[in-house]
């Protein structure tokens, strides 16, 4: 997985970078588009108005520790 200018098309959570800030966020469908939710933040930010940012995602959740 790579560091993309290409915003998400679909929902999940991705790592997100604008402006020199990374931090994670859950883009999730709100009508006919997708919605920005910071984690531990309750800012919405439309994804439409998101931009010169860079994305890393969708993050899958990780295999559960068979020990």
């Amino acid at each position: 997985m790579n560091w993309t200018k290409d915003k998400p098309t679909k929902p999940g959570i991705y790592w997100v970078c604008c402006e020199e800030v990374v931090t994670i966020c859950e883009v999730c469908q709100e009508g006919k588009g997708l919605e920005v939710t910071y984690m531990g933040d309750e800012t919405y930010d439309d994804l439409n108005w998101m931009k010169n940012c860079s994305w890393l995602g969708p993050l899958m959740p990780p295999e559960p520790n068979k020990e």
